[in-house]
């Protein structure tokens, strides 16, 4: 979604749609404000039915847990990796600090704090300036109706660190949003 592929995809879409012998199933979030605007085009009034994705189950996030190096996760790991978004968030915590010691997160705010230290860590000298980056564009994204922000064409070393850790992505052009409007 926000991509150009994204309308020719849903052009394709209308174009099989009633063809003898297709059913057509499209797999999306719609979290995000961009996304739910987007979605609207596949509404139930034009012959699509919604069905939401329950969280991951128990036993699949502990099977996970385990292949990224967490043995004996907590319950509250567990009930946060239940979120798709959280479990990415855990996984690249441990990518980037494999000694790091998981059970002292108790909530999604620790969680988020954690992934803004590893990434201050990880960027050494250039991690403040990168997160003060990161606040200036999550407040022009907030204030736009699509959450979206357009970036000059020569963007500085923190943009492009941003983009580099998929906290920012490219909508199309120049226009940019966070991956996940939880983070923003």
């Amino acid at each position: 979604i926000g991509l150009p592929v994204s309308d020719l995809l849903i052009d394709l879409v209308f174009d099989v749609k009633y063809q003898d012998g297709v059913e057509v199933i499209i797999i999306s979030r719609k979290r995000e404000a961009h996304e739910k605007q987007f979605l609207k085009k596949l509404s139930p009034d034009k012959g699509f039915v919604e069905l939401n994705s329950n969280p991951l189950s128990e036993e699949l996030v502990k099977s996970l847990l385990h292949e990224i190096g967490i043995s004996s996760p907590s319950q509250i790991i567990i009930e946060m990796g239940k979120n798709l978004l959280n479990l990415e968030i855990i996984s690249r915590i441990v990518q980037e600090n494999p000694t790091i010691d998981i059970s002292k997160l108790n909530s999604e705010v620790d969680l988020w704090g954690e992934y803004i230290s590893v990434i201050k860590i990880r960027e050494g000298n250039h991690g403040d300036a990168i997160l003060s980056e990161a606040i200036k564009l999550a407040t022009l994204g907030i204030q736009a109706e699509d959450r979206s922000f357009t970036l000059d064409v020569s963007r500085p070393l923190e943009q492009q660190r941003l983009e580099s850790w998929k906290i920012i992505v490219r909508d199309y052009g120049r226009v940019y949003r966070f991956h996940h409007e939880k983070l923003q």
